[in-house]
């Protein structure tokens, strides 16, 4: 699925692989962030950034983060 949306947004540039940034829940362990990594990029993503999802929520109405790192 997330190989079909890479396709759709950039359609005439197939060699073109972009960053990814995907929203995970806060209690995700270290394995499954990986496989979401790992299929991020086999999905045709350059750089793969997991987010918090209270974090990304955070950020949608202006809120200050101090553990955020710029991207």
């Amino acid at each position: 699925m997330l190989r079909y949306f890479i396709r759709k947004v950039h359609n005439r540039k197939s060699f073109m692989r972009p960053r990814i940034v995907i929203g995970v829940p806060s209690g995700i362990t270290q394995v499954e962030q990986r496989a979401v990594k790992d299929a991020a990029i086999t999905s045709g993503g350059r750089d793969v950034y997991l987010i918090e999802e209270p974090v990304a929520a955070a950020i949608g109405p202006g809120c200050p983060s101090p553990n955020l790192q710029a991207i």
